[in-house]
Formats: structure tokens, C-alpha cells, sequence
């Protein structure tokens, strides 16, 4: 089966069409299409097509039964390339919160404790730095996606509550994602790390004070739990 974007639509063909090589490309698993609502048969043609919206359905979904990365890597970038113009990064971030959620809390402390070992260079793209939204994802889950400051969150309906990473050293000073690196913040105490009139007061491996606004606050654990 093979996709493509049309020009000046907002549809993803699928079928046996002849598409230009960079707008297409081959599931690397099978694909259930009966599972599925089809918008338009066109016979005369012997392809169908189907919404934007019902692709990037039908895309996630497979990437939550793939087990082999390989080929959710070419789904990823099968999803990126019928999505719309909306920040690439929070896309990422969307994803790498669906496989994050489907993992056991086992086998989330298993990965970060091994990529917190391996030294990752940080890359920067033409744009921006790449972030490994998978190890934010984690960490988030690791630590219960709760504020580490003031122990809350924003509850979302049929999603894991809303919390972000912040990094205490940046990305433009080559910090990575990694548990020593990531504090769990309210949008509120993210503000105010990056923004306001904050100091480490004391650093570590395993935990980190901050003092903001004249205050100090409760000292952040940054292991992975047991």
C-alpha cells in the first residue's frame, strides 16, 4: 500500500497509484483497512482515499501495534509527512506520549536508567536542537507527571495529566535529556525557571535546590525511581 499526499488537498490517497518517490512510501506492516470508515470507493480507478484525519488515525494505530522500531520510524515519518503544518516538535511530543503511556513503569526505569549511561551528543538541526521526546515522556511517567515543586498537574480528559520537562542545563549548552538533567514543572514553576530571578543554590546528580524569587525551593530529586 502506498500514500501520498495530493496537491492543494487535504487528502491521503491509498492504493495502487503512481506517486513521485519523496511523497511516497510502503507500510512496513500490514495494514487492516477494514477496521476502518473509507470515505470514496472509486472504482473506475481501483483506489480509494480518505481523510487526513482518519490517515493519521489509521498511522497511530499501527504504530501502537508495531513492535519493531525500525518500521515505527517509517511510520513516524509517514506521519509527518501527511500531517499539517503545526509545530513539528509538539507532534513528537504527542506521539512519543502515546508509546510512553502503552510501556510498563518497569520498562520506562529500565530505559532511562540505560540511555542515562550512554553520552548523547546534542545535535542541532537548521532550526533547532533535537529533543528525545521519548526520555522526557518518561521521565514524566517516572515521576508521576506531578510538579516536583508544588506537587501538581493539569488533569486532561483521556490523556495523562500535563506537566513539562525543563532542563536545567539547556540544550544550547549541550544538556540532554537524561533524569539528571529534567525537572517534572507546572507550566507556573517553568515560567519562573526559565524566566525569573532563579539560582541553583546546590547541584547534583541526584537531586538540585533552586532559589526563586527570594525563595528556596524544596529540594528535586533527579534519580529514576526504584
Amino acid at each position: 500500500i502506498s500514500t501520498g499526499r495530493l496537491q492543494n488537498t487535504h487528502e491521503l490517497w491509498i492504493g495502487t497509484i503512481r506517486a513521485e518517490k519523496n511523497y511516497s512510501m510502503l507500510f512496513p506492516i500490514p495494514l487492516d483497512t477494514y477496521k476502518y470508515e473509507i470515505t470514496k470507493h472509486m472504482q473506475q480507478a481501483k483506489i480509494m482515499y480518505i481523510t487526513r484525519n482518519l490517515s493519521q488515525k489509521i498511522i497511530l494505530d499501527e504504530i501502537a501495534l508495531c513492535a519493531n522500531q525500525n518500521h515505527k520510524d517509517t511510520l513516524y515519518s509517514i506521519f509527518n509527512l501527511i500531517s499539517d503544518n503545526t509545530n513539528l516538535d509538539e507532534k513528537n511530543r504527542i506521539l512519543a506520549e502515546r508509546r510512553i503511556s502503552k510501556m510498563s513503569i518497569s520498562s520506562i526505569r529500565k530505559m532511562l536508567t540505560m540511555k542515562s549511561k550512554n553520552n548523547v551528543k546534542v545535535t542541532r538541526t537548521r532550526t533547532s536542537y533535537e529533543r528525545d521526546f521519548e526520555m522526557t515522556e518518561a521521565i514524566k511517567r517516572d515521576r508521576g507527571h506531578t510538579c516536583q515543586v508544588c506537587h501538581t498537574n493539569i488533569i486532561r480528559k483521556n490523556k495523562p495529566p500535563y506537566v513539562e520537562a525543563a532542563h536545567i542545563t539547556p540544550k544550547s549548552d549541550g544538556g540532554n535529556e537524561t533524569p539528571d538533567n529534567i525537572m517534572i514543572l507546572c507550566p507556573n514553576h517553568h515560567a519562573v525557571f526559565d524566566r525569573g530571578d532563579c539560582n541553583i543554590a546546590s547541584r547534583s546528580t541526584s537531586r538540585i535546590v533552586i532559589k526563586a524569587n527570594g525563595k528556596t525551593w524544596p529540594a528535586i530529586d533527579l534519580r529514576v525511581r526504584s
